[in-house]
C-alpha cells in the first residue's frame, strides 16, 4: 500500500478511532474469555454476530441485508440456547436437541457467512 495523504488521513480520521472503539467494546468479552470450553467460544461468536446484526439492521444498504440480519438473529438465538444449557442437564453428544441446535447453527453459518458483508 502506498502512503498517500488520503491514506494517512483515512487512517487518522477513521481507523484509529474505530480501533480504539473496538478495544473498548470488546474489552469485557475478552476479559471474561477463558480457553476452557465451547461456552467461551460461543460467547465471542455471539458478541460478534450481535454487532454485525445491529449494523446490518440499522445501516444495511446491500440487497438482502435485512434478511441477513434475520439469519444472524437466528444464529444468536441458537447460541443463547446452547449456552443456557437447558437440555437434559448433561452436555453429552447423545443429547439430540443440543446436537440439532449446534448442527443448525453451523449449517446456517456455513451457507450464508461468506455473504455477510455490507
Amino acid at each position: 500500500m502506498r502512503f498517500t495523504i488520503r491514506n494517512i488521513y483515512h487512517f487518522i480520521i477513521y481507523d484509529i478511532p474505530q480501533g480504539f472503539g473496538n478495544l473498548i467494546k470488546w474489552f469485557p468479552v475478552i476479559w471474561r474469555d477463558r480457553d476452557w470450553d465451547h461456552h467461551f467460544l460461543f460467547e465471542v461468536l455471539r458478541f460478534k454476530l450481535e454487532n454485525m446484526e445491529w449494523v446490518f439492521s440499522k445501516y444495511g444498504c446491500g440487497i438482502g441485508s435485512e434478511r441477513d440480519a434475520k439469519r444472524m438473529r437466528i444464529c444468536i438465538e441458537l447460541i443463547k440456547r446452547i449456552q443456557e444449557d437447558n437440555y437434559n442437564g448433561d452436555y453429552s453428544i447423545n443429547d439430540r436437541q443440543l446436537c440439532q441446535d449446534v448442527e443448525y447453527l453451523f449449517k446456517l453459518m456455513n451457507k450464508y457467512i461468506l455473504g455477510w458483508w455490507d
